[in-house]
This record gives C-alpha cells, structure tokens and sequence, in this order.
C-alpha cells in the first residue's frame, strides 16, 4: 500500500526590495486553492530572495505558471518554479 503524495511547488523569486517583495506573489496565488507548507526571506542590502512551497491542485499548476510568468515580465522580478508530487 502506498501513501498518498501531495502536489506541491517550490517558488522562488528574488529582486530588488522595494514595498512588501511577498506582496506581487501572494496577489497571484490568491485566486488558486493553495496551502502554504514553508517559506523563507533572504534580504542582503537592497535585494531579496524570497523561497515558497505550496501544496495546490495538480490541475492549477499550467495557470498558475503562466501567472507566474506574467508577473516576472510586469514586476522585473527574477522567478523559477518547480511543480511536482511530493
């Protein structure tokens, strides 16, 4: 008997600080059933790496990549992102 897997997406993204770095990415992901597992906040001077691993419906992860992907053109911020059973 096998155990059940989550689907999960690592999300990091880094750029240079302005207002709440988190903000743009949380306003994305806001629209999808996404649970929170574990981030993480990395500012050195005036740039941010920031790390997010969620837990979404497998059927959400081509939208929210294509959403990701807009929002690194419009916020000239710096994205990779991974989707895969955990």
């Amino acid at each position: 008997m096998s155990l059940p897997s989550k689907y999960t997406g690592l999300i990091l993204v880094s750029g240079a600080i302005g207002s709440d770095p988190t903000l743009p990415l949380f306003e994305v992901l806001s629209p999808f059933s996404v649970s929170i597992l574990e981030s993480s906040l990395l500012t050195i001077r005036d740039r941010f790496v920031f790390s997010l691993l969620i837990e979404l419906i497998p059927d959400h992860r081509d939208a929210i990549a294509e959403d990701l992907e807009s929002l690194m053109t419009s916020a000239g911020l710096d994205i990779a992102y991974d989707f895969c059973p955990f």
